[in-house]
């Protein structure tokens, strides 16, 4: 995730949100919160902790109000942070892009997507790679935030502690996150291809995430993903991972 310095201070007072998922708790009293306008790619890798701890109240506890906001590529969102509107954002492997030209800066992770990019063919064309030869491929070239600064980072520290709640809810109790994620906001995608979205990602614990942030497991993960986007997205001069990517954040708001 990312973040837009210029347009973010926006604080309102509600009632807490309702918990649909009880067991992750929601805010008893109303409170003041931070409302934070964020655009989002609607694929499980991307928004899944995202819906619980809205679902879960997760954020609302910690003083965050998420404005979320759909798109549909990573493009897409950074365009629309660039331009200002959206404040942050949640995508996928383009975060090792945009950032690296020195367009954005980086603090949270999700999961680590392995089998998520799929090339879908017509079966009775294309049997097998070498069918492609000569096919046109319809994809986004340069996917598989604008600068975060000092005064935000107390807002960022509530999401992640929100996060880190929905997070671990979403580990420990797949099946019934699959399943209220699936009603509520997937619909149009059955449970059976919803769990198999779900196989096709790594998640961690936020205990786990911290061990990983500390040994620079993650910004060489990133840096991976970067340095291909260098030899094939031409980029010049690019902002190394461990420039863009600010596990500190993430390491001093949560517990060891």
């Amino acid at each position: 995730m990312s973040i837009n310095r210029r347009k973010f201070l926006q604080t309102t007072t509600a009632a807490g949100l309702g918990a649909s998922l009880g067991v992750l708790g929601a805010p008893a009293i109303a409170q003041a919160r931070t409302k934070v306008k964020v655009g989002y790619l609607h694929t499980l890798a991307v928004d899944g902790q995202i819906w619980l701890g809205m679902d879960g109240g997760n954020f609302a506890k910690h003083g965050v109000e998420l404005d979320l906001v759909q798109f549909t590529t990573g493009l897409e969102l950074f365009q629309a942070m660039i331009g200002g509107s959206i404040e942050m954002l949640a995508t996928g492997a383009v975060i090792s892009n945009f950032p690296a030209r020195g367009q954005g800066k980086m603090f949270l992770v999700n999961d680590v997507e392995f089998a998520t990019a799929q090339l879908w063919v017509h079966g009775d064309q294309i049997k097998s790679f070498a069918d492609l030869k000569g096919k046109k491929i319809s994809t986004t070239t340069g996917t598989t935030a604008p600068e975060m600064n000092d005064k935000n980072r107390a807002v960022c520290a509530n999401i992640i502690r929100g996060w880190s709640e929905a997070n671990d809810y979403f580990i420990g109790n797949a099946d019934g996150a699959l399943d209220q994620l699936q009603k509520k906001h997937y619909q149009q995608v059955p449970l059976t291809d919803l769990k198999e979205q779900y196989k096709a990602q790594k998640m961690f614990t936020s205990k786990e995430w911290k061990k990983l942030y500390a040994d620079g497991t993650v910004t060489n993960w990133l840096q991976q993903v970067t340095d291909f986007f260098v030899r094939f997205g031409g980029i010049q001069n690019p902002v190394p991972a461990s420039k863009y990517f600010d596990p500190k954040l993430y390491l001093e708001t949560l517990p060891g």
